[in-house]
This record gives C-alpha cells, structure tokens and sequence, in this order.
C-alpha cells in the first residue's frame, strides 16, 4: 500500500539523518521530499503519530519526536525489561545454531575493527549490534512482544542521532556482545541478564550524555 510506502521512505529519511528530532516539516514539504502523493503522506503521519515517532501540532505542523531525559530513560527502561525476559527464555528454548551464527558475526565485526574503521564497518557492525538483540526477543515467539520492541528499538534509533555509533564503541560493544553470548551458551541466565543490563546500561548512558566508559 501507498501508505506503507510513504511511512518507509520517511524513516528511511529520518534514520539516514537527513531529518533530526525536534524538526518541524510540513505535510507540502514530506510531499516533495518524499515523492509521495499526499493522501499517502497523510496516511503515512497518523501511523508514525500512533507509534510516537512525531507530533501533529496545529498552526505549526509536524514535529519530530525530540530526545529528552524522559524519552531515554523510558526507552532503555522498558528495553530492559523486555530483553532481561527474553535472554532467560533463549537459554531455555533459543536455537544454538543462531547463538553460533551471532557469535561469528560478532567476532567478525571485532577482528575487522582493528584495521580501517568505514562509514561502511559502522554501518556493518549495528546491524550486527541489533542482530542480537532481535534475535533474543524475536525467540518468544509473541508477535506483540516483538511489535512493542520493534517499535521501541526506532525510538532506540531515534536517541542514536543524537550520537553516531562511533569506532571508539565498536570493539567495546562487540566484548559487552560476545560476554552476553558465552553466559548464554553456559546455560548462565543471571551471568546474561547481567552483561545484557550492563551493555544496555552502558548505551542508555552514551545517550544521556555520561562517561560510563562509551
């Protein structure tokens, strides 16, 4: 549907940073920028309204959800909570062929993180970042479980403008990973909750604007 495309296009949009949080556009300007008709634009508005993405404010137009405190910390808030359940159920039930899969990419992203770090690496290694993640919650098989967390993981996207995945993060962030993937190849739930809590706590910080070692 037109609709599905034009919401696409504008995250595709927002999370390539050519918007930033707090920005004011016009349904005219999502039009052109977008290269949608407008019935599809406004379609497109009420869906990222619902998930929180922007605001429709009268007389001014549409604003992008800005990165505050209270965002942060509701965002890494209930990201906690989510992810602690579901590493406890992967241990339980996950599938050791994925855990292994993860495990390679990971040390992959590491190794080539000691040579050239490129837009492309940086790129490269968030994907890798999210794969973990995804794949833990994506484990329950609770399709409103992962809805909630898929819709959390793009305000997660959103305070991430605020501040780029660096090359000084990458190889910090791939040990807080590989330390999550042996307590769960261990069968270790608390040792897994317990490096999956500092590794979030750690990016939670970054996003806060904090040195707790990002």
């Amino acid at each position: 549907m037109m609709r599905n495309e034009a919401y696409d296009r504008f995250k595709d949009r927002l999370f390539q940073r050519e918007f930033a949080p707090g920005q004011f556009l016009s349904q005219r300007e999502l039009t052109v920028t977008l290269d949608m008709p407008i019935a599809s634009i406004r379609d497109a508005v009420r869906m990222l309204e619902q998930e929180a993405l922007i605001k429709v404010i009268p007389q001014r137009g549409i604003q992008i959800t800005d990165v505050n405190v209270e965002l942060i910390r509701n965002a890494f808030g209930l990201r906690m909570i989510i992810e602690a359940a579901a590493v406890r159920h992967f241990i339980r039930f996950g599938s050791a062929r994925i855990v292994e899969h993860i495990e390679r990419e990971t040390l992959r992203i590491l190794r080539a993180s000691e040579g050239e770090i490129t837009e492309a690496l940086l790129d490269e290694a968030l994907r890798v970042d999210e794969l973990l993640h995804v794949s833990l919650v994506d484990s329950l098989d609770n399709k409103l479980v992962s809805e909630t967390h898929r819709r959390n993981q793009d305000k997660i996207r959103l305070i991430r403008l605020q501040g780029r995945f660096t090359a000084e993060r990458i190889g910090p962030a791939m040990e807080e990973h590989l330390a999550i993937i042996r307590a769960i190849r261990s069968g270790d739930a608390d040792a897994a909750v317990g490096s999956l809590e500092k590794h979030l706590m750690t990016a939670r910080a970054r996003g806060l604007g904090l040195d707790e070692g990002a």
